[in-house]
């Protein structure tokens, strides 16, 4: 018997394709509107990646355009790399501030103006962890644990 999107015969329900694109589309845009939200931030760009880890602008843009066609490999890519450059910023923040905050050749107004953007965008990277957390579920820990335990990633 057919009900709805779904078969279903002797209490047994079948998933449809229907069904596995719904959730796919759905992966697919909060990961766009999560990788953009990052690229405004300058959190993360589509250069950086490419020279670190050879993922090319076309696909990046293609992430961010909430292409479906994204192979679930480089989705997973995808969360090592945001990994990467999130805890990057997180284990430089401090070192950052105190090369900022001791430059006493560099302009007082534009030496505050660096100060509180790098503050603000400290704000942003931790926001920016949780929401990579609601984004790539159990994922995320994965490919943080990853990030800090591997040497490839120390560079």
């Amino acid at each position: 018997t057919f009900v709805g999107n779904s078969f279903q015969m002797e209490g047994k329900i079948y998933i449809t394709t229907e069904d596995l694109a719904y959730i796919r589309t759905g992966e697919t845009v909060s990961l766009g509107d999560f990788l953009s939200e990052l690229k405004r931030s300058k959190l993360i760009s589509s250069t950086h990646i490419e020279k670190k880890f050879g993922m090319g602008h076309n696909t990046f843009n293609r992430l961010c355009d909430k292409e479906t066609s994204i192979t679930a490999d480089t989705k997973d890519k995808l969360g090592l790399y945001i990994a990467y450059y999130l805890n990057k910023f997180e284990e430089n923040y401090e070192d950052n501030l105190e090369a900022l905050e001791k430059d006493d050749e560099m302009d007082k107004t534009l030496k505050k103006k660096k100060i509180e953007d790098l503050k603000n965008k400290k704000v942003k990277c931790s926001e920016s962890i949780e929401n990579f957390k609601k984004v790539f579920g159990s994922k995320a820990e994965y490919c943080f644990k990853r990030v800090r335990e591997d040497d490839k990633f120390k560079s």
